[in-house]
This record gives C-alpha cells, structure tokens and sequence, in this order.
C-alpha cells in the first residue's frame, strides 16, 4: 500500500495491489485513515490495481473523452456533432 498526503490541497491518495484489494484485514484498515479524511474534510481517494491492459484502457479513455471513435483497424475518427435538442 502506498498513502500520499497533500496537506496544502487537502487530500489523501491510497494505492493498493491487486493483493491488498482482495484482502479483508487490509480494506478494513483503512476504515481510521477514512474517518480521518472525513474530520480534516480531505478528499481521499482509493486507486486498486487492475487486470486489464493500462495503456488500451487509457488509450480508450482518452479517445472517448475527446470525442472521438475507434475504428476496427485502430484508428480514429471524429464522432458526429449531437443535436443541441432545440427546435
């Protein structure tokens, strides 16, 4: 597990192993640090490792939040301008 505090921008980031995330004893942890968080009003936020492939997800992820779309052969393309809905 790794913890960060940033005092100044008054927030906690927890990094957990696929290990410690399927770990009881290690969920209930943290149940202090968030109480903590809670009294210092901190944001915190909890990172657990994933199983799929971090760059392709990024990837898609980025594709996404651009507006655009992935093509069959991997490439990408502008997704078409949604109606405002006015009439």
């Amino acid at each position: 597990m790794e913890l960060t505090v940033n005092k100044a921008g008054k927030y906690a980031l927890v990094w957990l192993t696929n290990a410690e995330k399927a770990d009881p004893k290690v969920m209930d942890s943290l149940q202090p640090l968030i109480e903590q968080c809670k009294e210092k009003k901190y944001r915190l936020a909890i990172f657990e490792s994933g199983e799929q492939d971090l760059l392709e997800k990024t990837t898609d992820l980025l594709i996404h939040n651009r507006g655009l779309e992935k093509t069959d052969d991997g490439k990408t393309t502008a997704l078409p301008k949604q109606a405002s809905g006015e009439m």
